[in-house]
């Protein structure tokens, strides 16, 4: 199964200790959220819910070395609610600002996650690249950022930019990768400026099939992507087995 996007929404607040965030998931099958996170107040998320459900923190980092002690996380969570519902992003303080980013996928592995993750960071640079290495074939990346200068684009032509409002980025690769090393760059236009990232992979879900089958013409059932022109998730049965 592959994986699609789905939605992406934002909020954010001044002076508060939590913020809510409206967002609307679809019906589709092995549904998954991933949530941003940038705390202009030093480390002080303490979580991340969705229609009441917790999320798990996937990483974090520092936004580069100097300055301001801000932070960026990014959360997951496995099949969230369908339809409209919050996010709720909470913190110990209620100063300086608090942003979240959420983006919903279909088609993604509900075990697993995530698939590979990494972080980065720095001080003062127009560009900044982050690499993961990515376990399973047919993963998305998910990057979320914070940048202090300026409006960030990816120089990646497989990222695409989901929101980018007040130099508080989140994107996604938009398609599948391969599985090995895989780096994201991307670029501040304003130049310089302290950098924090959170990168994350996640894979496909497996291919489902008749039940009672395991092979196709002696391959693995989950190596098979079609049988006679049709999709495998659509096949019910292959010579008479369920």
């Amino acid at each position: 199964m592959a994986i699609a996007f789905d939605a992406s929404s934002e909020g954010s607040g001044d002076a508060v200790s939590s913020i809510t965030i409206s967002h609307t998931t679809s019906s589709g099958s092995n549904r998954i959220m991933w949530v941003g996170v940038w705390d202009q107040n030093n480390d002080t998320v303490t979580g991340v819910t969705y229609n009441g459900v917790s999320m798990t923190q996937a990483n974090k980092i520092r936004v580069g070395t100097g300055g301001g002690a801000e932070y960026v996380y990014l959360y997951y969570l496995v099949a969230p609610s369908t339809g409209a519902n919050n996010v709720v992003i909470s913190r110990s303080v209620s100063t300086n600002s608090l942003h979240g980013r959420v983006i919903t996928f279909t088609g993604a592995s509900q075990t697993g996650i995530p698939d590979a993750s990494n972080t980065g960071q720095s001080n003062s640079a127009s560009s900044l690249a982050v690499s993961v290495t990515v376990v399973a074939a047919n993963s998305w990346v998910v990057a979320m950022m914070r940048n202090t200068n300026a409006a960030v684009a990816s120089s990646d032509s497989n990222f695409t930019m989901r929101l980018t409002s007040s130099s508080i980025m989140i994107a996604d690769t938009n398609g599948a990768v391969s599985a090995g090393s895989y780096t994201g760059t991307f670029n501040n236009s304003g130049g310089g400026g302290r950098w924090g990232l959170c990168m994350a992979s996640f894979a496909p879900a497996a291919a489902s099939g008749p039940a009672n089958v395991k092979t196709v013409n002696d391959l693995a059932l989950a190596s098979v992507k079609t049988v006679n022109d049709l999709a495998i998730a659509s096949v019910k049965t292959i010579k008479g087995l369920a």
